[in-house]
């Protein structure tokens, strides 16, 4: 087993987690683009009947495709390796992803939680 694990290191000195967040995120995008398409297309053929939220899953979808492109993007550039294993022509591009991530992931997450604290106040 260890002989494994230092053949495998051998290729990079350093660990990767990459390609797996890579895989994964693409994964899921994949999985609920097929679920917001089946539901569209149930909606429209089936049901005949396009409501409002069905916009707004069409939005919460492009976010998640930013969202996963960030993620991916970030991904290329060095997410998933810790910062000293991180090239250097590629630190700017991955923090621009990792900027984007927190756009699209953080603000509209927390938004209307501040929203609903502020009526509160």
């Amino acid at each position: 087993m260890n002989s494994l694990l230092l053949d495998r290191r051998s290729v990079h000195d350093f660990p990767d987690r990459g390609p797996i967040v890579f895989a994964v995120t693409t994964g899921t995008l994949v999985l609920a683009s097929v679920f917001v398409g089946a539901r569209l297309a149930c909606r429209k053929f089936i049901v005949r009947q396009v409501s409002w939220d069905d916009y707004f899953i069409v939005i919460a979808w492009f976010l998640a495709f930013g969202l996963s492109f960030a993620i991916d993007y970030g991904a290329t550039k060095g997410l998933g390796r810790h910062d000293v294993d991180i090239p250097t022509d590629d630190r700017v591009p991955l923090r621009r992803s990792e900027y984007a991530f927190t756009v699209l992931y953080v603000r509209p997450t927390l938004s209307p939680n501040f929203e609903c604290c502020s009526n509160i106040t």
